[in-house]
Formats: structure tokens, sequence, C-alpha cells
């Protein structure tokens, strides 16, 4: 009885585990990421707002700063570029 409650334990728990900390690829925050545009697809939408030296500035406010942040924590792979004054999403990269 006890080796059946001590495994039943065991895959319970690598099961939560499992659903916690392996990504599916369908969480709301990727699917809201996965709608920005690239860096490129930027440039194309708003022609006017890349500086004579090639950068982007946001669209929004017309700032020249952006921040560089996770998705999902600050190691995170997959980027989002916003603007550093007004705090809108500009475009996603990935490393």
């Amino acid at each position: 009885m006890f080796t059946f409650i001590f495994w039943l334990a065991v895959v319970v728990t690598l099961g939560v585990l499992y659903i916690c900390f392996v990504p599916t690829g369908k969480s709301p925050i990727t699917g809201l990421w996965s709608t920005l545009p690239n860096r490129q697809e930027y440039m194309r939408a708003h022609p006017a707002e890349v500086t004579p030296n090639g950068r982007p500035q946001c669209f929004h406010c017309h700032s020249p700063e952006t921040l560089d942040v996770g998705l999902a924590r600050f190691t995170d792979f997959r980027r989002t570029i916003i603007c550093s004054k007004c705090k809108r999403q500009l475009w996603r990269e990935q490393d």
C-alpha cells in the first residue's frame, strides 16, 4: 500500500511540474506577442517613423528611445520592444 501511495505521489508531482514549467505555446501572453510585427514589418508599416540613421521610433509619441523587455521574465528569449516614453508595444524580437 505504501509503495502505491508513494508512486502515485511521484506521478502527481511530476504531472504538476510538467503543467507548470513546460511551455505549450498556447499561453495568452505568447499569443499577444506573436501578433506584434517584427522590426522590419514595423518599419514598413510606419515609414515616417524611421530616423535618418535608420532607427525606428514610436509611432504614437515619436520618441526614439525604446526598452527591450523579456516577454515572461527578464531572461526570456522572446523580447518585446516598447517605447520608453509612452510604454506602447512596438515590435517583437526573438534571440
